[in-house]
């Protein structure tokens, strides 16, 4: 519990930077237990190992900066994608979203960020190297996310 407290605490400092200089946080990493340091970035809400809970731990201790909590704010998961697309996943879904339509869907992210101003924070999780075939998954991950941040297909 006490690393990653000390892991998505030195996330939301990383977060909480980018923010206060205009730029927008960009992470990639493992699990879900990413979008802690993410959401305490965001919202400056550090996570404190004292609690005993990774969840309630969110709102333990404020910090003193002000955060947004406006726009889109997306966790990109390829789980949810089909395996044939994207088979390195730990919880695969057959039947799952076909490329084409998860790229219609960060497109249309990408549209409503037009100006930089909509998109918060992003994540990319639940790739593993492990899993995957011939890298897919993470080439995936990474098109998708560069759709989202505004990429058209050449």
């Amino acid at each position: 519990m006490a690393e990653i407290a000390r892991v998505t605490d030195t996330l939301a400092d990383d977060i909480a930077e980018a923010i206060d200089d205009d730029e927008l946080p960009l992470a990639f990493g493992g699990d879900h237990a990413l979008a802690m340091g993410r959401f305490v970035g965001r919202c400056g809400l550090p996570m404190s190992a004292s609690s005993g809970s990774m969840f309630t731990a969110t709102t333990t201790r404020p910090r003193d900066r002000d955060r947004r909590d406006d726009g889109i704010h997306v966790s990109l998961d390829p789980d949810w994608l089909d395996p044939v697309v994207a088979p390195g996943v730990g919880t695969p879904v057959r039947g799952g979203v076909e490329y084409r339509a998860a790229r219609v869907a960060l497109s249309k992210v990408a549209e409503r960020d037009r100006n930089g101003d909509i998109l918060r924070p992003m994540e990319v999780v639940e790739v593993n190297p492990r899993l995957d075939r011939d890298n897919r998954t993470a080439e995936v991950a990474a098109e998708l996310a560069a759709t989202a941040l505004g990429k058209r297909r050449t």
